[in-house]
């Protein structure tokens, strides 16, 4: 979480003062724009329940399309679809047997985030999306499980779709927009009452860039 923080508060600083020295950016906070951005991603996962997994995080792609609406010139609105890959690399225990768990899940993500412009080149976004898993990957050092326990873990059904929070900020020359986000996942991968591990929030940081077609 501290390393999420800190890359966001970076770009903050950092973007302003970019943004500042392109004096022949154009200034298009006022224009209806679209365009497509890719980037990388660094995801992990928070919350987990009765500390019954310990992860590192995993490296995946991001891609996708992005809508500005203006709403006058200090503010916009920003919806957008975007192809996200999450996971974690993590050690874990399932009724008192330790394993190794590499788990990638491909996210098709619906972020609508309330945009706010205060200079020319530069803005702050954030608000909620909606996320549809479209493909789940996972491989594991078995260690002590038995083979039920493997097959419990391998076909574990997560949830097809969550909701969260997105926040990050945006600096713009031109056609090309730089962006850096974090956001986490408000519901976990698996309903209440299930017994079954891993139980876990996603959270990723992604950066990207852009362009304004």
């Amino acid at each position: 979480m501290k390393t999420v923080v800190f890359l966001i508060l970076s770009m903050f600083l950092l973007s302003p003062a970019i943004s500042y020295s392109q004096n022949e950016t154009e200034d298009n906070r006022e224009e209806l724009q679209f365009g497509i951005m890719a980037g990388l991603s660094f995801s992990n996962v928070w919350d987990e329940r009765e500390d019954d997994l310990v992860a590192d995080g995993k490296v995946g792609a991001v891609a996708g399309v992005v809508l500005s609406i203006p709403i006058g010139m200090y503010l916009g609105f920003q919806p957008e679809a975007v192809f996200v890959q999450k996971g974690f690399k993590g050690d874990a225990r399932y009724e008192g047997a330790a394993f190794s768990l590499t788990r990638t899940t491909n996210h098709l993500d619906f972020p609508l985030q309330l945009k706010f412009k205060p200079v020319k080149n530069f803005s702050l976004l954030g608000g909620p999306y909606y996320s549809f898993l479209l493909s789940k990957k996972s491989e594991m050092d078995l260690g002590n499980l038995t083979l039920v326990q493997q097959e419990t873990i391998k076909n574990d059904k997560i949830q097809e779709n969550v909701y969260g929070l997105i926040f990050g900020a945006e600096a713009n020359f031109n056609a090309i927009t730089v962006a850096a986000k974090a956001a986490w996942d408000m519901k976990q991968n698996t309903d209440d009452g299930e017994s079954r591990l891993p139980r876990y929030k996603n959270q990723w940081i992604q950066l990207t860039v852009g362009l304004n077609l």
